[in-house]
């Protein structure tokens, strides 16, 4: 049984592709299966639960961002249309997301704000003054 993803460190909030596929020791290629029941849970609580179609073309898998650190079991029973083929928990630890900082705005607001209070200011007292010299 195969589980591939490729993060080399899961983190809380970074989704990861989770990949499965069955292949037998003692030969080469992989084992035709329908579909994979697959169930992360964290304790007591079940995060997922579903199946994952076989593809023609592709990988059977999908994208799972775990919600925080911790440790999770990861759970997959392989399946042939109504026959189950085997099945395995794997134990998933999951580290803290590393914070990224932030990029700072280009232009604090309070200089912004104050420009654009004296803009406006410029702006009516020259419309005003435009209409002064019109009614002269």
């Amino acid at each position: 049984m195969e589980v591939e993803y490729e993060a080399l460190e899961l983190q809380a909030e970074e989704p990861v592709r989770l990949d499965f596929a069955i292949s037998k020791k003692d030969s080469p290629g992989s084992v035709e299966f329908t579909d994979a029941w697959v169930r992360i849970t964290e304790g007591t609580e079940t995060l997922f639960a579903g199946g994952i179609h076989n593809p023609e073309f592709g990988k059977a898998g999908f994208t799972f961002p775990f919600p925080r650190r911790g440790n999770y079991e990861l759970s997959v029973r392989f399946q042939n249309k109504d026959k189950a083929l085997t099945e395995a928990s794997f134990p998933l630890a999951v580290t803290a997301s590393e914070e990224q900082p932030r990029p700072s705005s280009a232009l604090p607001i309070y200089p912004v704000l104050i420009g654009g209070v004296i803009g406006l200011a410029a702006g009516c007292a020259l419309s005003y003054l435009q209409k002064r010299k019109v009614s002269v």
